[in-house]
């Protein structure tokens, strides 16, 4: 900021930091003593010079001493075949994802059970197997770091590369948010650190499929839209699908909707549990009925697909009626999916 003409004054060890820096190659070495005592600046001036110099109070921290300066970056090496659970801790809300082998996919086994996101739930283990921080920031966590009551608490189990039939932990305390990520902690490591921003958004969403919503199209048996009063079905047949009695559309058009139903995928997922009224399912914009063939490992089904209020930028709250989950849908995957209502329909009386 400037120079200061004013010598730092003759203090005791407790209010003045001194710094010898070693320069090496018979470079003589120097003194830097520090004085913070005036609020909202920092006075540093080297030991032989005359005049201090003035900084921002910010600089303070680039000269507090810190072993966290010095850790290395890459925290955790695993292979990502090696992880068997991953169990995510928001608030209350516990989000526990299992596989049984390296081969087999991570099923969400609680709160509810459903399938994970494959997507969401590679880039958690990606990130997790070769845990980087962006950099250290403190020796001990501070209030400011929010890791007392952290935003995610994530306990991870694998398996010993040297000893197959050992599993070995690790958990990761996610907190307040920073430039760059999140603040985080390790348990059992000493050290505050920033983890990446990618890490931090995954793990602070539901794992549960963004695909939830659909249903493979070899498996659907008939769909029925019903929006402002108005209603359309579609069946399958033997020559493929095609509009139910009563209703007219295109057999192109019946499999269009089959299609969309079946590729359904939201854009996030809003949380386990009832839906918020502010989500309007309490008045549905519209309703999607779907009734499926039995699969291989499943029993014949009939569910809703019920579309709610708007959540911005044209995309829609949606949930299924059998399960305690809450999606949001983009506008093109609304507007796909109930575009056939805008053809020829059969009213509701």
């Amino acid at each position: 900021l400037r120079f200061d003409e004013e010598p730092l004054p003759t203090l005791d060890k407790e209010r003045l930091l001194t710094l010898r820096f070693e320069r090496g190659k018979d470079r003589p070495a120097y003194v830097v003593r520090v004085d913070t005592r005036r609020s909202g600046e920092f006075r540093a001036q080297r030991a032989d010079e005359p005049r201090a110099v003035v900084f921002a109070a910010e600089v303070a921290e680039l000269v507090e001493p810190s072993a966290a300066r010095f850790r290395r970056l890459d925290l955790v090496h695993i292979a990502e075949s090696e992880l068997r659970s991953i169990e995510l801790r928001r608030g209350s809300e516990v989000e526990r994802l299992t596989r049984a082998s390296a081969q087999s996919n991570f099923v969400i086994e609680a709160p509810i059970h459903a399938p994970a996101d494959s997507l969401a739930t590679g880039e958690l283990t990606r990130l997790l197997a070769s845990l980087q921080a962006e950099r250290f920031v403190a020796d001990a966590p501070r209030a400011e770091h929010a890791l007392s009551s952290p935003a995610a608490i994530i306990e991870v189990a694998y398996l010993d590369a040297d000893k197959p039939t050992t599993t070995k932990r690790f958990s990761l305390r996610i907190g307040a948010e920073t430039p760059g990520g999140r603040f985080a902690e390790l348990e059992g490591q000493a050290g505050v650190f920033v983890a990446n921003a990618q890490l931090a958004a995954v793990a602070l969403a539901p794992l549960i499929s963004r695909t939830s919503l659909a249903t493979p199209i070899d498996r659907i048996r008939s769909v029925e839209l019903a929006l402002g009063g108005k209603t359309l079905r579609i069946e399958r047949g033997a020559a493929g699908f095609a509009a139910a009695s009563g209703t007219a559309t295109s057999p192109e058009q019946a499999r269009s909707l089959a299609e969309r139903v079946s590729t359904l995928r939201a854009t996030r997922v809003t949380g386990y549990g009832p839906a918020g009224t502010e989500q309007g399912f309490a008045k549905p914009y519209a309703r999607v009925l779907v009734e499926t063939d039995a699969g291989q490992t499943s029993t014949p089904q009939r569910y809703a697909i019920v579309i709610g209020a708007e959540a911005g930028e044209g995309a829609r709250f949606a949930r299924r009626d059998d399960q305690q989950v809450g999606y949001v849908l983009s506008r093109n995957s609304v507007v796909g999916l109930l575009g056939p209502l805008t053809s020829t329909v059969q009213t509701s009386h």
